[in-house]
């Protein structure tokens, strides 16, 4: 699924998006993102991208747990 901030209300600017899709490698659960924030320059994108892998481990984790949960 595809996310586009299509609001001046959101913390990124519009026209930025996020895309989430499930698969499999090697038996494998894989949870995939694509994020593309417009207008990120510099030390700001830096900064985003450092803050935004904190929030996709735990998202990871999180997933990961819900699937263990379903399979029992």
């Amino acid at each position: 699924m595809k996310f586009t901030v299509v609001s001046d209300e959101c913390f990124d600017d519009p026209g930025s998006t996020i895309e989430l899709s499930i698969g499999e490698r090697d038996g494998w659960s894989l949870l995939r993102k694509v994020a593309h924030a417009t207008r990120a320059e510099g030390d700001v994108a830096s900064l985003a991208k450092y803050e935004a892998s904190l929030t996709w481990l735990q998202q990871a984790k999180n997933f990961s747990k819900a699937v263990n949960e379903y399979e029992r």
